[in-house]
């Protein structure tokens, strides 16, 4: 399981200031997001459809819809702030990690766990996943669990699938490629307990340095059953050169995956762990508030929490594309 924690990474995208409207704009045939001068860090121009204002372009649709829900589904509680003072893990807290989900079907034996996978809101409709998770025969077998903070609550959100969407490329001997996508059959109902997290770009990636993982998994790897309990862990995010010397049968093998990335703790003792493939890798923000971006899907590794064998993790900013096109489809089909 994740045995987790995470230094105050807290950095800001753009103010909520400047998405209060969220009123379009077009320079020629791009578009963009009419906001102040001082507020765009992309490319912008003057538009008559933003009076004083600038079009900033260059604003994806997972940037905005990061935005959106905080502004459509306003959330009257006080903001949480994740502690960081944890070692080798802990408990999560109520409201904490929204946007977790566990992944799971119904056991054919009493041998076999319910739950087995993490994932996370990405939207009211998808949750996103390590493709290794699922199969894409009989989807609507699996079940997805949301907002709660262990498996005994009868209170928690329980979704259905209505379909899998496997990246293409995703090969299950291979590392690399390892994300799936899952439509719910119903909608997720937003509340402080179930809300989507943000997407990053690749530019964010340069600024992070450490990585908050979340999971219900094992808490150690001796143990057969996890304790149903959701837990957190900070890791230490290491550059693709590292990651290259960590794993270098894997490089031999495959080559360098610029789509994957390694975190843990060079000295061992926090990790993810079975149960928590799956899960995500974030790093919480101070804009928009109570919301976490995510930087990557625990996908594998060698063991849980050796020294000099930090967890595999799918870069998600590298498929940030791919995502776009299939959550958001019809409204990425207008921009086209």
């Amino acid at each position: 399981m994740v045995a987790l924690l995470v230094s105050c990474i807290l950095f800001q995208f753009l103010g909520t200031e400047a998405f209060k409207n969220l009123t379009g704009c077009s320079v020629g045939n791009k578009r963009g997001i009419c906001m102040t001068q001082s507020d765009c860090f992309a490319v912008f121009y003057g538009s008559k459809d933003c009076g004083e204002d600038i079009c900033c372009l260059d604003t994806r649709i997972s940037f905005r819809k990061c935005f959106e829900y905080e502004k459509k589904f306003s959330i009257d509680i006080a903001p949480i702030r994740t502690q960081y003072r944890i070692i080798g893990g802990t408990n999560a807290e109520t409201y904490e990690f929204p946007f977790m989900v566990a992944i799971g079907k119904e056991p054919d034996s009493s041998n076999e766990q319910k739950w087995f996978c993490g994932g996370s809101i990405v939207s009211e409709n998808f949750v996103i996943t390590a493709a290794h998770c699922i199969k894409k025969e009989n989807p609507t077998s699996y079940m997805i669990l949301a907002g709660t903070t262990n498996f005994n609550n009868t209170k928690a959100q329980l979704r259905y699938a209505a379909e899998v969407i496997i990246h293409p490329k995703f090969t299950p001997w291979k590392i690399g490629y390892d994300l799936a996508l899952i439509r719910v059959a119903e909608p997720f109902q937003l509340s402080p307990n179930v809300f989507p997290l943000c997407l990053l770009g690749p530019s964010n990636l340069a600024i992070i340095a450490k990585g908050l993982a979340i999971g219900f998994g094992l808490e150690k790897e001796d143990k057969t059953k996890s304790s149903g309990s959701l837990r957190k862990v900070k890791l230490d995010l290491f550059s693709s050169e590292q990651c290259d010397e960590f794993y270098p049968a894997i490089v031999q093998y495959s080559g360098q995956k610029p789509s994957m990335l390694c975190a843990g703790v060079v000295g061992g003792g926090k990790d993810t762990c079975q149960g928590d493939s799956g899960g995500p890798l974030s790093v919480p923000l101070m804009m928009p508030a109570r919301q976490h971006g995510l930087v990557g899907v625990t996908s594998a590794g060698l063991s849980c929490g050796l020294s000099k064998s930090p967890g595999l993790y799918v870069k998600v900013p590298y498929f940030l594309s791919w995502i776009e096109r299939n959550v958001w489809k019809e409204e990425m089909e207008k921009l086209m």
